[in-house]
């Protein structure tokens, strides 16, 4: 008895052992994880700030790029302005303009591409297979009174909002917003019934809608917006600090040729040859352009191509402005000089008579073309919306793809609003 009662006491002390050693054990497991634990949101820290920090070193490189970009459009100028003579070179101006125009359009490509996703509330007919813009304010839904087949892109016009009543399609509408935030959820859409005709509204990015072949954005770099708005004074320099004296002169322009490269890779992506693409330096016709942009309020320009059937520019280089207004055809929007917002439409006139082509597909004369978004007014008529000014009328014309819908073409009433520059050659293998 006393045997076992002793077995007992010693099974019981060897159990306390190994118990005591099993909880020093557990509490240093505890501290190991303790520590790792402390270790990993250390690390996660580290991470984050790490993350933090070259997102702020991001940002100072671009603003860095930035400021090497403004710099070297100083050193340029001042290379271009460097002679000896009280007045320059107009011939010089046409360099810097258009140093200055790509510039613009690059910016301009940058902030757009920039953007973050755009969300918008899109309300579509099913029956019409249209769609429009919807707003939700202050508790209240709205809708816009312009529609858009579905499919073709948004064009931005001006917003007509009108208040929705119907009880039901506010009650189905409300889903759609987030009740805390009062925000749009993304992605979220519904169905409802309004005088026996069924709508679908859905909160999605405009950038990446379906049945696109290529996004809006595109349509937003060429079509819609400013492009280069001129500097206060900037018109002003040229006609104070250079001469127009000398006769009018041509000469072959890598210049004209990255700037035509540049802009045709918002829409066709050709490439331009270097070795025949053509600056023409028309000093008279460039006074009387500038000055017309002083006098009459024009405070902005945008490049456009014009693309002729006969590729007879020879005319347009040997004419003293560029183009014979006499020789103009009656077209779309009657008689005008008629160009375009992308490389496509030109292009295709370029690219007509196979038998007489001499140029590859895309090239086309270049010119710059004043604008004034305060003077434009819309108007429907039965090829859709335009966008007047007396002096020039924006309008659709050929449009595929991503243009159908935009007003991707204009014609110029006033000689005195368009500077052709140049010829833009493409490269031989461009398609």
């Amino acid at each position: 008895m006393m045997n076992a009662a002793k077995l007992y006491k010693n099974d019981a002390e060897a159990n306390a052992r190994q118990a005591k050693q099993l909880a020093k054990l557990l509490e240093e497991s505890l501290a190991r994880a303790d520590q790792l634990d402390k270790q990993l949101t250390q690390s996660q820290n580290d991470a984050q700030k790490a993350q933090e920090a070259f997102r702020t070193t991001f940002d100072d490189l671009n603003r860095a790029y930035d400021d090497l970009d403004a710099t070297r459009g100083q050193l340029f100028r001042s290379q271009v302005d460097r002679s000896g003579s009280k007045k320059k070179d107009a011939a010089d101006i046409f360099q810097i303009i258009i140093h200055d125009v790509r510039d613009a359009y690059k910016k301009k490509w940058k902030q757009l591409a920039e953007q973050k996703n755009q969300l918008e509330i899109i309300q579509l007919n099913i029956e019409r297979s249209t769609y429009r813009l919807l707003c939700f304010s202050k508790d209240s839904w709205y809708y816009d009174d312009n529609r858009f087949p579905i499919q073709c892109p948004l064009t931005r016009l001006p917003a007509k909002w009108i208040l929705i009543k119907d009880e039901l399609a506010v009650r189905n509408l409300n889903s759609l917003i987030c009740h805390e935030t009062s925000e749009p959820i993304e992605g979220r859409s519904v169905l409802y019934d309004v005088s026996h005709i069924t709508y679908m509204a859905k909160v999605c990015d405009l950038y990446l809608m379906a049945d696109r072949t290529q996004p809006t954005l595109l349509n937003r770099m060429l079509f819609e917006g400013s492009f280069f708005k001129f500097p206060s004074g900037y018109i002003q320099h040229f006609l104070d600090a250079y001469t127009f004296e000398r006769n009018d002169e041509d000469m072959k322009s890598a210049e004209v040729a990255d700037l035509a490269e540049l802009w045709s890779s918002y829409a066709s992506g050709f490439k331009y040859d270097k070795k025949r693409c053509e600056l023409w330096v028309k000093r008279t016709w460039l006074l009387v352009w500038l000055r017309t942009a002083l006098e009459r309020g024009y405070d902005e320009c945008c490049i456009t191509m014009h693309g002729m059937r006969t590729q007879q520019y020879d005319l347009l280089k040997k004419d003293s402005s560029g183009f014979n207004m006499s020789m103009s055809l009656e077209g779309k929007e009657g008689f005008g000089f008629y160009a375009s917002y992308s490389d496509r439409i030109a292009s295709k006139y370029d690219a007509m008579n196979l038998r007489t082509r001499l140029l590859p597909k895309g090239s086309g004369v270049l010119a710059l073309t004043l604008v004034n978004r305060e003077r434009e007014s819309r108007r429907k008529d039965g090829n859709g919306i335009l966008e007047c000014a007396a002096a020039y009328k924006r309008f659709y014309l050929d449009g595929h793809g991503p243009e159908r819908c935009c007003n991707n073409a204009v014609v110029y009433y006033d000689q005195k609003l368009f500077l052709i520059f140049g010829l833009a050659v493409a490269c031989s293998d461009a398609s």
